[in-house]
């Protein structure tokens, strides 16, 4: 197993936590590149957008709940994650992509 890594906790600059950053203002950002998403937006009737996790240069990641794997306990949350992970989600007549 590998070991564990050791990350840097110096030389760079940090930003509070309650300072509001947004990413869409930077220099090079072109809106017109990017789908207008939203929080709570819901794609292909499938997938609700709940927060903006991150940006690159070429995309933004959301994370978003696949409505058509609705869990009832955690356990039930865990094997419908792995079943779409592993190209089938239950309840759908086609694999998850």
């Amino acid at each position: 197993m590998p070991k564990p890594r050791t990350f840097a906790n110096e030389g760079y600059k940090t930003v509070d936590a309650s300072t509001a950053f947004e990413e869409e203002a930077l220099p090079h950002y072109m809106r017109e590149a990017f789908y207008p998403a939203r929080n709570g937006d819901i794609i292909k009737g499938r997938y609700q957008l709940g927060a903006k996790m991150g940006y690159g240069t070429s995309s933004t990641v959301w994370l978003a709940q696949d409505l058509q794997c609705v869990p009832v306990t955690d356990l039930t949350m865990a094997s419908c994650l792995l079943s779409c992970r592993a190209g089938f989600c239950p309840g759908t007549a086609r694999t998850g992509r």
